[in-house]
């Protein structure tokens, strides 16, 4: 049975697979000194009652990619290289890596970010209403 956590794995293996992204951990770290860095994590979600005896699950899952913001005209143009190779790869894959029953879209938004207390610009890619049924 597939969990949020099973999803964000497979997000992250195809995100971690992107070239020029130099890591991509399955759960977020306290610190990144590797960029461009991925981060997955939950973002929204909710539960419903499936067909009987399952339980089916719409879930968000927020990504976003680090860019270190040492040049801004050099780490605009890194950043901007993930602006649709990133899309690309996660929706190459619409189960995740076999983890989930398929997803509906990727929005997005781009400009300054922070992890924990260092600057960094990206996007941040929200993948949404990522399906997964559990029989209760």
């Amino acid at each position: 049975m597939a969990t949020i956590q099973d999803a964000i794995e497979g997000i992250q293996d195809l995100v971690g697979a992107v070239s020029g992204i130099r890591e991509a951990p399955d759960y977020a770290p306290e610190g990144i000194r590797i960029f461009p860095f991925a981060v997955a994590y939950a973002s929204a979600g909710s539960f419903e009652f499936g067909v009987a005896g399952e339980m089916k699950g719409l879930h968000d899952i927020a990504v976003e990619i680090h860019v270190a913001r040492k040049n801004m005209r050099t780490a605009l143009k890194t950043a901007m290289g993930f602006s649709d190779t990133v899309p690309k790869a996660i929706m190459a894959d619409p189960t995740l890596g076999g983890n989930v029953d398929t997803f509906g879209s990727i929005s997005y938004t781009f400009g300054a970010m922070n992890y924990g207390e260092m600057q960094t610009i990206g996007f941040r890619f929200i993948v949404s209403d990522i399906k997964i049924r559990t029989n209760l």
